[in-house]
């Protein structure tokens, strides 16, 4: 009869031999081996290949590729392209013409989204041999099936005329271009028999207050065109320019000059393997028809110093114009936050969004996006009421105007009115209580309430902070100080989590001989577009609780056995027959010297049995009603009884139980019955796992 440990040691290989993946062969020989090297290259006709293969890093002999041979005549082009499961692995296209597949790579294909193709067009006097190499840049992947087509063809832009408005290949020799539809325009590319060959036009006689639209429509599929307008002949930059939208190219541009107006036309092949195509251009000029509307009720208010008056509430019917913006504004009572919005169609002319002071001196907040819409807020946290400016311009050069709703609210600001966390009142730096190692859910911080706490950090300990939130929410900040050289300055911190992003941490290591105490500060930059924000901390390498919590039976990692996963945050294992999972916790230090640590078992099943489990490695593979954290070799500590509350907590010697020295790393787990009503049925579940390095 096995005992108590090596049953659990059976138990754990099992479990993590029937998760382990098996290992997978190297490639079988397709019909083109041996193909391995440049030198072996396979002469390939054009066609249509299938279960192609190709070894990745880990098949057995390691990475090996596939070459091939193609000749490509005069006059001629091609396409290669390959397919494949792109789950499989990451496969590449490199095309070589110097023979030895080295410095002379002609195209590649990077990508390896599952398609991947190449192209290639002989403009010179002489047939083309090029060498096409098939790769996978999967580290993990051992064997890629793909799929390969091969198509030769004649070019027929080597037999293409130009168009009638030639020579018009630079912008001193623009050709004259009429407002209405011209169709069948011609335009080579660099990888074609004629060279690079670019169309110019100039449009003449453009009215002032006229708005010139110039439109190319073309063949996307042969290649992306470009179109560049210009208002001075031969400027060294274009004024407007446009490329990429699929088949259709437009750019408008306002004479604003005051007289008639010349402007300049310029169509250039933009795709680097481009050899020719058509495209047609249709070229109009009108006036202005923001220059002809009316403005609204509000006016006169374009500047600074004429507001208009707004209260909360919703006014529609607004207009602004470019050369006359709106200016409006908000008394807000102190405590309160405004929120203002400008709902417009963005074609109809993008409109930015402004917050100043009541001055105009200081921009508070600002939206200049790309879309229909934009918000800005602010909030009033002195103690009497303020005015604030609101700014609403016209952002494009056209539309030169747009219509717009403008939505203002003004509301209690959560961030001053909503109760803080447990933890407060620790806004000021020296207030904070003392944390320990753990995850630490839900808590909350303003830019009005900063949050402070102490960290105790053994000598040689490293602390690992890790912040959680919404970013756009309100993005979080921490900084660690020492409080024997500064009080919380942010120019003398030690460490820092500050970058934007829900998630961030930083490390620091105690380097001195003794115990030292350090500041943790979680704060919201000034600058920052919300106020406030809820966020969690995970804190590690500090003295009070030795260890960190890992392993959590809330669905963040391995799924538990029968979907019975804990509250999301709330540091547990998977959930037992109490609606909630076991949490293990310790008390002490991870100094073997010391050996004090003391595990404590919480919300487990009442009145039942456990068993403190150490494992030197770290695993997580579902098993009985919760998810095995630590692997083999094991060692059974300790058996712990539950009081009425499902709790107990350990007596033992950890050190001399686990058989423990410093520099080891080890995880905990509690594994504890829960008979007969047990959300899978095993009768058994286990708490989250606790992590500790030994020192």
């Amino acid at each position: 009869m096995p005992t108590s440990r090596s049953l659990l040691a059976v138990l754990i290989a099992v479990a993590a031999a029937a998760s382990a993946p098996a290992a997978s062969a190297q490639c079988a020989p397709d019909s083109f081996e041996p193909n391995d090297s440049c030198a072996t290259a396979w002469p390939l006709s054009p066609g249509s290949w299938t279960n192609l293969s190709v070894n990745g890093y880990s098949a057995p002999g390691g990475l090996k590729e596939d070459f091939y041979e193609l000749t490509i005549g005069v006059g001629e082009e091609m396409t290669l392209d390959i397919q494949w499961d792109s789950a499989d692995g990451h496969l590449q296209l490199w095309l070589y013409d110097d023979g030895v597949c080295t410095t002379g790579f002609i195209d590649a294909d990077t990508q390896g989204f599952g398609t991947a193709d190449v192209a290639y067009n002989n403009i010179t006097a002489t047939p083309q041999t090029l060498v096409l190499k098939v790769r996978s840049l999967t580290p993990a992947a051992t064997c890629v099936s793909y799929d390969m087509d091969y198509v030769v063809n004649t070019n027929p832009c080597v037999s293409a005329l130009d168009d009638g408005f030639e020579d018009n290949d630079d912008c001193m020799s623009a050709a004259l271009l009429p407002l209405g539809t011209t169709t069948g325009l011609t335009v080579f590319g660099s990888n074609s028999t004629h060279g690079l060959d670019e169309d110019w036009f100039r449009v003449s006689g453009i009215p002032a207050g006229d708005v010139l639209t110039v439109q190319m429509t073309y063949t996307h599929s042969n290649g992306d065109l470009a179109l560049a307008l210009y208002d001075a002949p031969c400027a060294a930059s274009a004024t407007k320019f446009s490329n990429y939208q699929f088949g259709v190219e437009t750019l408008e541009i306002k004479n604003e000059t005051g007289a008639t107006q010349d402007y300049w036309v310029e169509i250039q092949a933009y795709d680097f393997n481009y050899d020719c195509g058509t495209y047609d251009l249709l070229v109009t000029s009108a006036p202005d028809p923001c220059d002809s509307t009316a403005d609204d009720g509000f006016a006169p208010n374009d500047w600074c110093g004429s507001p208009a008056n707004v209260t909360a509430g919703t006014h529609a019917g607004l207009i602004a114009f470019k050369s006359a913006p709106d200016y409006f504004r908000v008394n807000v009572p102190a405590g309160k936050r405004l929120t203002v919005d400008a709902l417009f169609p963005h074609a109809g002319g993008n409109l930015d969004l402004e917050i100043w002071d009541a001055n105009c001196n200081t921009m508070l907040d600002d939206s200049t996006s790309y879309t229909d819409d934009e918000t800005v807020f602010t909030v009033n946290n002195g103690t009497a009421a303020a005015d604030y400016i609101v700014l609403v311009e016209v952002a494009s050069d056209l539309p030169t105007c747009n219509t717009y709703d403008m939505v203002v609210t003004v509301v209690d600001d959560p961030c001053l009115t909503g109760a803080d966390d447990g933890f407060a009142p620790n806004q000021s730096c020296g207030s904070g209580p003392e944390l320990a190692n753990g995850a630490y859910a839900g808590l909350f911080v303003s830019k009005f309430a900063e949050d402070h706490f102490d960290v105790r950090v053994a000598p040689g300990e490293t602390i690992t902070v890790q912040v959680d939130c919404v970013a756009a929410a309100g993005n979080v900040s921490a900084f660690l100080y020492d409080p024997l050289v500064s009080a919380c300055d942010q120019l003398s911190d030690l460490a820092r989590a500050d970058s934007y992003g829900d998630s961030k941490s930083f490390s620091y290591t105690n380097t001195e001989a003794i115990e030292r105490t350090y500041e943790l500060e979680v704060m919201i930059r000034p600058w920052v577009a919300e106020d406030c924000n809820d966020y969690d901390l995970l804190i590690s390498g500090v003295l009070g609780q030795p260890g960190a919590p890992f392993c959590f039976g809330d669905g963040t990692g391995t799924p538990c056995p029968c979907a019975n996963e804990s509250v999301a945050g709330a540091g547990e294992g998977c959930q037992n027959s109490q609606g909630h999972g076991a949490v293990l916790s310790a008390t002490g230090s991870n100094l073997v010297a010391s050996d004090d640590v003391t595990f404590s078992i919480a919300q487990a099943r009442p009145h039942q049995p456990s068993m403190l489990v150490q494992g030197a490695s770290s695993v997580a593979v579902p098993f009985k009603d919760g998810v095995l954290c630590m692997g083999n070799p094991t060692e059974r500590l300790e058996i712990i009884g539950l009081d009425a509350a499902g709790a107990g907590s350990s007596t033992v010697s950890i050190v001399t139980e686990g058989f423990v020295s410093p520099g080891q790393t080890r995880y905990y787990q509690a594994w504890y019955r829960d008979p007969a009503l047990s959300p899978c049925g095993s009768g058994s579940n286990f708490s989250q796992g606790l992590e500790i390095p030994w020192q």
